[in-house]
């Protein structure tokens, strides 16, 4: 069952959970976000600049939930500009333009 990782996921995110999104950060609003594309055990995720408007904590918890997802057997395509984030992954493929 999920609920328990959904409760314990949304615990991490710092924000009061009876807020509305509209009503938050432009950081919160990111945190929101990212763990809603996360939370689901999805087998592929696509993430383009996610730690966009994120302090270095939040990274921090959100690379930690990417390598959960990624050891599930999880296909994670992200596309960023902080590559060395990602030094620690299983495969990484850099493109250049």
């Amino acid at each position: 069952m999920r609920v328990p990782l959904v409760i314990k996921w949304l615990t991490e995110l710092d924000i009061d959970m009876g807020s509305e999104v509209s009503s938050l950060s432009k950081g919160n609003k990111q945190k929101v976000l990212l763990y809603l594309s996360l939370v689901g055990l999805p087998d592929v995720v696509f993430m383009d600049e996610p730690f966009t408007a994120l302090d270095d904590k939040t990274i921090k918890v959100v690379l930690k939930r990417i390598a959960y997802l990624q050891s599930l057997g999880t296909c994670m395509i992200i596309s960023t500009h902080e590559m060395k984030l990602f030094s620690k992954m299983d495969v990484i493929v850099h493109a250049l333009d």
